[in-house]
């Protein structure tokens, strides 16, 4: 899941704190910060990408507002969220913590706990992938939600893409398999892909906004 960093409180011109009631203002400063990806399935979404409350409004009423509590979702990982929370004292949000090195993308289409995470960070990152929906198995989901066929998709793309650089690995083509991969989304699969491939897995850092990675680099040497 990729980290990302939103940056400080939004500004006006004057300098001063934006008033982000309603918290739909949030929408173009996060778009522009860090793309117009869901946060947590890591889709392109080009409309219809809700404000996400991390902590819930109700009964949170005091973040309602607040930046600090905001990410980006898609429809189905707004909805199975919900006003669904973390347990209290865990913490497993791509703004803050280290997201990336918490999750494997599987070939299946799967996504799951590392199983070299500490007890109380494989708790908190088994709990985020419960209360997204993301650990669900295509039986157990509904018609309308298309994240695992999503994912199969993109992992499609990424091996072809890795296949074809090994036949003709050339700049045009690794700007090509980089534009790709920023209108497609799913960052941690590219990354995936590419674990062998320090200098792609570089690119796909800087060419997605807002990328950061946190504690141990996930980069090949």
């Amino acid at each position: 899941m990729r980290c990302v960093e939103k940056g400080a409180w939004p500004t006006g011109n004057d300098g001063n704190p934006v008033s982000l009631q309603p918290y739909q203002l949030a929408a173009p400063h996060l778009k522009e910060r860090i793309g117009r990806y869901c946060s947590f399935c890591e889709r392109f979404v080009p409309v219809s990408l809700a404000v996400e409350h991390k902590r819930p409004k109700n009964p949170h009423e005091a973040l309602a507002f607040d930046w600090f509590n905001f990410l980006l979702a898609c429809t189905n990982c707004n909805s199975c969220k919900g006003m669904n929370e973390l347990p209290d004292g865990h913490s497993c949000w791509p703004d803050v913590d280290d997201t990336f090195s918490s999750f494997e993308y599987l070939e299946s289409g799967r996504i799951r706990v590392k199983p070299d995470l500490a007890e109380r960070d494989a708790h908190a990152a088994s709990a985020l992938l419960v209360v997204l929906g993301l650990d669900k198995t295509p039986e157990m989901m509904s018609n309308a939600d298309h994240r695992w066929d999503d994912r199969l998709e993109v992992w499609r793309q990424a091996e072809q893409s890795r296949q074809d650089l090994t036949h003709s690995d050339t700049p045009a083509l690794r700007a090509s398999i980089l534009k790709t991969a920023v209108n497609k989304g799913g960052f941690s699969i590219w990354m995936a892909a590419f674990a062998r491939d320090a200098a792609m897995q570089s690119a796909l850092i800087n060419a997605f906004p807002g990328t950061v990675l946190r504690g141990p680099s996930a980069l090949a040497d």
